[in-house]
Order: structure tokens, then C-alpha cells, then sequence
């Protein structure tokens, strides 16, 4: 988040942080009938992980796909059940209180994957109905009632991302395949395009790193393989990115420090990658049979403004953010020793301020 100071007026300029912070972890357990949280305290992911929620009374039926709105409320599928289970944000902190957001009348049918567009509207991938169904957003409220976006071309569909485009991207466990419903203007087309088919072999999860590179879980053939973004353009052919060390990998996800975490579905374990591949290491799912997972955003945290006589008063809240000061928009550098809140003169030239998420 920016905030510009030009004497003697003062331009405000609100962005999110370069830099998002890793956050807690949530796994959805498809054998256990629970999803499991990874709680992130004091700019560590606790690798001993807890039952965040369980069973029919949570409103769980087979949990497999999970994902957050932009508000931090937690979406679950549950295939056997065939419902989307909300799990509401309250102040920062996800309840474990589950309510049924849809059913199969809202046409669910085996649903695996779960995406949030950048407008706030759900997709779903039905793993036995072959089709996606999006739920739609209007005016900050997501409607429970599904429509079927697309119903071709789709074989036993599994996860689901989209790009920083807006384009989205499906994995077809099927027929291994990645299939591509590209967006114009704003629009997204219905009839989906095959995006890649080679040396895929039964893919599950996708994700897309901050550099809009993709990747993709091979279940069976026991790989991650990368598509390269480059000059605008995604490159249909992949490269292997992770060869050994994965068991029937399923979801994937990367944390705000651009580390990318598998779920080993077999033996029910998450291992951690650097950001060229680099094993970091691995830790028990707590359920078995877990599948996706997702890191729950932060919320972004204002940096407030204050004028008091000849000063320029800067307050926040959250030790995850640093403040940083430039002279110019491209050039920042942190304040050293700077604490909320922190006073600036109103003299001298512009000034530009922002609150940089720490890197974990």
C-alpha cells in the first residue's frame, strides 16, 4: 500500500504490497472428512499441523477442493456430498463454524477444484458431471446458484487457476490434458482450447507463481512440470520441474515468499520447493488422503494518515508490513528503526511512502 506525500498537498495512492506475507495453510482431507489448518505465527508455518474441521456437523462431505475469496472466507468441495461448504472470515480469523453454500440443485456433481476470478465469481470443476459450474458475483455477494459455464470438451476436469489475465486454466485428469478458456475483454469464453497435452500424464493440480509461470501436479507420473511465461505468452511446452521425491502429488500452492508446496496424496505428506525446484523439505498432512490446499490471503493493512501541525503522521497495525520511503515511485528503501507511528516533517522534497509485506 502507497501513500504519496506532495507538499503542500497530499495525492493518495492505495496498492496492495509487493510482497505478500505466507499465511496459515489449509489442507482438505478427503479420507479423514476433514481440513486441516497450518497456523502461521510469528513468520513461521507451524509444520504440525490441527483439525481445523470435521465431518457432516462442519458440513463436510468429502472435502477436496478448497479456495479464499477476496474477502478470506473458505470455499470447500465435498465430492461425496456434492456441495460447497462456506467457511466464513471473521476479523482475520477463519470459523470453523461450516454452513452448505450449494448443493447439487445449484449443479454440482463430483466437485474437485475451486477458483476465485479477479470479479469474485467461483468456479467449480465437476470431476463426474464434466462440466464447470460459476457462481456469480454481484455487488460483493456471492449467488449460491450455480450456472454451467461449460459443458464440452471437458474430461473428468480436476484443478482449476487462473492467470493474471484472467484466462482459465483446467486440468482433464481424462484425457491429460490442460484445457485454456481464454478471456476478452473482460469476457470468458465458454469453449475452452487445448492448452498442453505432452508428458502429461493424469494431471491434478494447478497453480500459477507471481511471475505468471504455471505448474502442474502429474498424478501418476509422479511430476511437476513448469510452463514458462515469457513476453506475454505462456509456453504450451513443459519442462520438468520436480522429477523425484512426489507419490500420486495432487494439489498445489505457493506461499507469499514464492515457495510451492505439493500434496503428496499417497503418503499423505506436504513437501516444500524453492522457487527453482530445490527440496526443502516435507511434513505430515495430519488426514489422509489430502488433496488441495490453499494459503489463506492477509488481509491488507491500511497504513492511516495524519496531518498534526507541521508533521505527517504514518500509523498501522500489523508487524508483517515495514514501511519504506523513496523519492521516487520506483525507488524505495526501508526507514530504518521505523515504528507505528511514525512522524515525518512536511518539508523538503516529495516524499513517497509504502508498507512492504515482510518476505518469509
Amino acid at each position: 500500500m502507497n501513500i504519496t506525500k506532495i507538499l503542500p498537498l497530499f495525492a493518495l495512492v492505495f496498492l496492495l504490497p509487493a510482497v505478500t506475507p505466507a499465511q496459515n495453510l489449509f489442507v482438505a482431507s478427503r479420507g479423514s472428512n476433514a481440513v486441516v489448518k497450518f497456523s502461521y505465527t510469528g513468520g513461521v508455518l507451524n509444520t504440525n499441523g490441527a483439525i481445523f474441521a470435521s465431518n457432516a456437523s462442519a458440513g463436510l462431505g468429502g472435502p477436496y477442493g478448497v479456495a479464499f475469496d477476496g474477502s478470506g472466507n473458505l470455499y470447500v468441495a465435498n465430492v461425496f456430498s456434492n456441495t460447497i461448504t462456506l467457511f466464513p472470515n471473521n476479523a482475520g480469523t477463519v470459523s470453523p463454524a461450516g454452513t452448505v453454500f450449494a448443493t447439487a440443485s445449484s449443479g454440482l456433481n463430483g466437485p474437485f477444484g475451486l477458483a476465485f476470478d479477479g470479479g469474485g465469481n467461483l468456479y467449480a470443476a465437476n470431476f463426474l458431471g464434466n462440466t464447470i459450474v460459476v457462481f456469480t458475483s454481484s455487488g460483493g455477494v456471492l449467488n449460491p446458484g450455480g450456472i454451467v459455464f461449460a459443458n464440452t470438451g471437458l474430461s473428468n476436469p480436476a484443478g482449476l487457476a487462473f492467470d493474471g489475465g484472467g484466462n482459465l486454466y483446467v486440468a482433464n485428469t481424462g484425457s491429460s490434458t490442460i484445457e485454456e478458456f481464454t478471456n476478452h475483454n473482460g469476457t470468458l469464453n465458454s469453449s475452452g482450447i487445448i492448452f498442453a497435452s505432452a508428458n502429461l500424464n493424469v494431471p491434478y493440480g494447478l497453480a500459477f507463481d507471481g511471475s505468471n509461470n504455471l505448474y502442474v501436479a502429474n498424478n501418476v507420473g509422479d511430476t511437476i512440470l513448469k510452463y514458462t511465461y515469457s513476453g506475454g505468452v505462456l509456453n504450451p511446452a513443459g519442462a520438468n520441474f520436480v522429477t523425484s521425491g512426489l507419490n500420486n502429488p495432487t494439489g498445489l500452492a505457493f506461499d507469499g515468499g514464492g515457495h510451492l508446496y505439493v500434496v503428496n496424496n499417497y503418503n499423505a505428506a506436504i513437501l516444500k520447493y524453492t522457487t527453482t525446484g530445490g527440496y526443502l523439505g516435507q511434513f505430515p498432512s495430519l488426514g489422509s488422503t489430502p488433496t488441495f490446499l490453499a494459503f489463506q490471503p492477509p488481509i491488507p493493512e491500511p497504513l492511516k494518515l495524519q496531518v498534526a501541525g507541521t508533521n505527517l503522521i504514518l500509523t498501522w497495525k500489523s508487524p508483517l508490513f515495514t514501511l519504506q520511503a523513496g523519492p521516487t515511485v520506483t525507488s524505495f528503501a526501508t526507514i530504518p528503526n521505523a515504528t507505528s507511528p511514525y512522524t515525518n516533517a512536511l518539508t523538503g522534497p516529495p516524499q513517497f511512502f509504502r508498507l512492504q509485506a515482510n518476505q518469509q
